[in-house]
Protein backbone atom coordinates (compact mmCIF):
# COMPACT_ATOMS: atom_id res chain seq x y z
CA UNK A 1 0.00 0.00 0.00
CA UNK A 2 1.64 3.49 -0.82
CA UNK A 3 1.34 6.29 1.08
CA UNK A 4 -1.25 7.94 -0.65
CA UNK A 5 -3.59 5.43 0.22
CA UNK A 6 -2.47 4.74 3.46
CA UNK A 7 -3.16 8.60 3.99
CA UNK A 8 -6.96 8.19 2.04
CA UNK A 9 -7.34 4.74 5.10
CA UNK A 10 -6.60 7.17 7.69
CA UNK A 11 -8.76 9.70 7.37
CA UNK A 12 -12.10 7.41 6.19
CA UNK A 13 -12.36 9.94 3.41
CA UNK A 14 -13.43 8.57 0.13
CA UNK A 15 -10.83 9.41 -2.53
CA UNK A 16 -13.23 11.63 -4.20
CA UNK A 17 -13.42 13.59 -0.79
CA UNK A 18 -9.76 13.09 -0.11
CA UNK A 19 -8.83 14.92 -3.46
CA UNK A 20 -11.19 17.44 -2.79
CA UNK A 21 -8.98 18.04 0.39
CA UNK A 22 -5.92 18.21 -0.53
CA UNK A 23 -6.19 19.50 -3.84
CA UNK A 24 -5.73 16.01 -6.04
CA UNK A 25 -7.24 15.24 -8.67
CA UNK A 26 -10.65 15.71 -8.11
CA UNK A 27 -11.79 16.42 -11.78
CA UNK A 28 -10.71 13.18 -13.12
CA UNK A 29 -12.05 11.48 -10.43
CA UNK A 30 -15.55 12.62 -10.41
CA UNK A 31 -15.84 12.13 -14.20
CA UNK A 32 -15.12 9.04 -13.34
CA UNK A 33 -17.83 7.98 -11.06
CA UNK A 34 -20.38 10.00 -13.88
CA UNK A 35 -18.83 7.00 -16.92
CA UNK A 36 -19.46 4.48 -14.00
CA UNK A 37 -22.83 6.24 -12.98
CA UNK A 38 -21.16 5.87 -9.24
CA UNK A 39 -24.02 8.48 -7.54
CA UNK A 40 -23.84 7.25 -4.25
CA UNK A 41 -20.49 7.62 -4.46
CA UNK A 42 -20.24 11.11 -4.87
CA UNK A 43 -22.75 11.35 -2.01
CA UNK A 44 -21.07 9.89 0.10
CA UNK A 45 -18.02 12.32 -0.32
CA UNK A 46 -20.77 14.65 0.01
CA UNK A 47 -21.81 13.78 3.24
CA UNK A 48 -18.09 12.64 4.67
CA UNK A 49 -16.88 16.53 3.74
CA UNK A 50 -20.10 17.70 4.86
CA UNK A 51 -20.07 16.26 8.58
CA UNK A 52 -17.01 17.80 9.81
CA UNK A 53 -16.28 21.35 10.00
CA UNK A 54 -12.54 20.92 9.32
CA UNK A 55 -13.19 19.92 5.61
CA UNK A 56 -15.54 23.02 4.42
CA UNK A 57 -13.07 24.48 2.05
CA UNK A 58 -12.88 20.49 1.02
CA UNK A 59 -16.77 20.40 0.64
CA UNK A 60 -16.26 23.97 -1.16
CA UNK A 61 -14.44 22.19 -3.85
CA UNK A 62 -16.45 19.02 -4.15
CA UNK A 63 -19.69 21.23 -5.23
CA UNK A 64 -17.68 23.04 -7.76
CA UNK A 65 -16.58 20.12 -9.32
CA UNK A 66 -19.57 18.59 -8.97
CA UNK A 67 -21.13 21.24 -10.85
CA UNK A 68 -18.57 21.32 -13.79
CA UNK A 69 -18.38 17.85 -14.33
CA UNK A 70 -22.52 17.45 -14.30
CA UNK A 71 -22.87 20.09 -17.05
CA UNK A 72 -20.00 18.51 -18.96
CA UNK A 73 -21.94 14.73 -18.42
CA UNK A 74 -25.11 15.42 -18.23
CA UNK A 75 -26.09 19.22 -19.66
CA UNK A 76 -26.95 20.83 -16.03
CA UNK A 77 -25.68 21.62 -12.73
CA UNK A 78 -26.24 19.09 -10.15
CA UNK A 79 -25.81 19.28 -6.34
CA UNK A 80 -26.61 16.85 -3.42
CA UNK A 81 -29.29 17.64 -1.30
CA UNK A 82 -31.09 15.00 1.37
CA UNK A 83 -28.39 12.75 0.31
CA UNK A 84 -29.44 13.03 -3.16
CA UNK A 85 -28.14 14.25 -6.43
CA UNK A 86 -30.81 17.12 -7.49
CA UNK A 87 -30.60 19.86 -10.65
CA UNK A 88 -28.94 22.99 -8.90
CA UNK A 89 -30.57 26.17 -8.41
CA UNK A 90 -29.12 28.37 -10.95
CA UNK A 91 -28.83 32.24 -9.80
CA UNK A 92 -31.53 34.60 -11.82
CA UNK A 93 -30.08 37.33 -12.99
CA UNK A 94 -31.73 40.57 -14.30
CA UNK A 95 -32.03 40.88 -18.03
CA UNK A 96 -29.95 43.86 -19.22
CA UNK A 97 -32.63 46.82 -20.45
CA UNK A 98 -33.79 46.86 -23.87
CA UNK A 99 -32.59 50.16 -25.85
CA UNK A 100 -35.31 51.38 -27.77
CA UNK A 101 -33.75 53.38 -29.90
CA UNK A 102 -31.22 51.06 -31.08
CA UNK A 103 -33.69 48.62 -31.61
CA UNK A 104 -35.83 50.76 -33.82
CA UNK A 105 -32.87 51.71 -35.47
CA UNK A 106 -32.02 48.15 -36.46
CA UNK A 107 -35.36 47.43 -37.98
CA UNK A 108 -35.79 50.44 -39.64
CA UNK A 109 -32.32 49.94 -41.09
CA UNK A 110 -33.30 46.61 -42.73
CA UNK A 111 -36.29 49.09 -44.59
CA UNK A 112 -34.32 52.13 -45.14
CA UNK A 113 -32.33 53.51 -47.81
CA UNK A 114 -28.93 54.64 -46.55
CA UNK A 115 -29.68 58.62 -47.67
CA UNK A 116 -32.90 58.26 -45.14
CA UNK A 117 -30.25 56.81 -42.57
CA UNK A 118 -27.67 59.49 -42.70
CA UNK A 119 -30.81 62.48 -42.41
CA UNK A 120 -31.56 60.63 -39.41
CA UNK A 121 -27.95 60.58 -37.66
CA UNK A 122 -27.14 63.91 -38.78
CA UNK A 123 -30.64 65.16 -36.65
CA UNK A 124 -29.59 63.10 -33.79
CA UNK A 125 -26.34 64.34 -33.81
CA UNK A 126 -27.73 67.80 -34.16
CA UNK A 127 -30.54 67.39 -31.62
CA UNK A 128 -28.01 65.83 -28.71
CA UNK A 129 -25.76 69.03 -28.81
Amino acid sequence: MNHLQLAIEETGLTPLAFACVISGNRTEIMRQAFEKEEFEYIIESWDLLLSDPEYSKGLAKLRTTLSKVSKEKVGEGLTVVNSKLVPAITRKTKPKPVNLLLEMAKEFSKEMDQDKQDKIIALMVELSS
